[in-house]
């Protein structure tokens, strides 16, 4: 790994370039850990159905399900944890382009109209990540507890573990999520 470079050295180098640079840079590699989850999380997903549709004791495969499931849950949140950087990375970078070095608006990221994110219609892919996350978690646990318990059970925890994610996006998720990109669009808009 290199290290970042000396600006006292290059005296043409601008110093707003170099922290544009590191904010791209550090958007890219919050990205790249949500993908690289995805991915081990699919794998072992494949290995989890495989063991369900084997003629595997119940208790392996419910505790396959429940794995999974917790596993589901977990990205769910790593999601979560991840795209809140994300989004303070990749907008300020974006921000200083558009600010200072005069972004063209056809590789605007963000911001299709100027600098107002709440015109922003996109198709978020962090947010259908939470949401398959989240779906195949309750899934997994309702086929686990149904193993285990039964169906009126696995019924029941499972519509309560949707509801509580539900619940969480709504009140909690989503409104962080907005108000990141409120303060990073307030901070340069001073």
């Amino acid at each position: 790994m290199t290290s970042p470079p000396d600006l006292s050295s290059d005296d043409n180098r601008d110093p707003l370039q170099d922290v544009y640079e590191q904010y791209w840079w550090h958007a890219r590699h919050v990205e790249n850990q949500v993908w690289s989850y995805t991915r081990v999380w699919a794998l072992v997903l494949t290995a989890i159905f495989t063991i369900t549709g084997t003629n595997l004791p119940d208790d392996a495969k419910a505790t396959a399900a429940l794995f999974g499931g917790l596993l589901s849950l977990l990205g769910f949140f790593i999601v979560y944890s991840l795209r809140v950087p994300f989004l303070a990375f990749a907008l300020k970078s974006e921000l200083i382009a558009i600010n200072e070095f005069g972004l063209e608006p056809g590789y605007r990221r963000f911001f299709e109209n100027g600098l107002d994110f709440r015109e922003d219609k996109s198709i978020d892919i962090p947010e259908i990540l939470m949401l398959i996350y989240g779906l195949v978690s309750v899934g997994l646990v309702f086929i686990s507890v149904y193993i285990w318990v039964g169906y009126v059970a696995g019924f029941s925890i499972s519509g309560i573990l949707a509801t509580t994610l539900v619940i969480a996006y709504l009140k909690l998720i989503r409104p962080k999520f907005t108000e990141e990109k409120r303060k990073v669009y307030t901070q340069f808009d001073d």
